[in-house]
């Protein structure tokens, strides 16, 4: 898989999570003029991920401050190793293997003025519940 789609599987969690928060980003865009960028990112890859690998991405929302979303990202894919059980019949079993750990700091900012915010109030009540 090519490296950078690890930034877009990480903006595509983001984006669920805030829908599973009751954050509409996209209602927020056309309503409010408020917008979520990207102010830093970074990916620690530990090993690659190849065409038809089934992945798990797992996102944890770490802070939640004055204007700013912090986010710590984990991929895995499952990996079979062969096991004898105690008739020394052979079995596989499956284990994650980690691809990649991520962080994301997002920052609160209006399109009126292209300038950061503070979060409004019930969009950080609803990311910090």
């Amino acid at each position: 898989m090519y490296y950078a789609r690890y930034a877009d599987l990480f903006e595509a969690a983001r984006m669920e999570l805030f829908y599973q928060l009751g954050v509409d980003v996209s209602d927020l865009h056309r309503r409010s003029h408020i917008v979520f960028p990207v102010r830093h990112l970074t990916i620690d890859y530990k090993q690659p991920a190849y065409l038809g690998d089934l992945l798990t991405l797992q996102i944890d929302l770490v802070h939640v401050g004055r204007s700013r979303i912090d986010c710590d990202y984990r991929i895995e894919k499952k990996t079979e190793s062969a096991t004898r059980s105690s008739k020394n019949q052979s079995a596989l079993e499956q284990h994650p293997a980690v691809l990649a750990f991520g962080k994301t700091v997002n920052v609160c900012v209006s399109l009126q003025g292209m300038k950061v915010i503070k979060l409004p109030p019930e969009i950080k009540r609803k990311l910090s519940s």
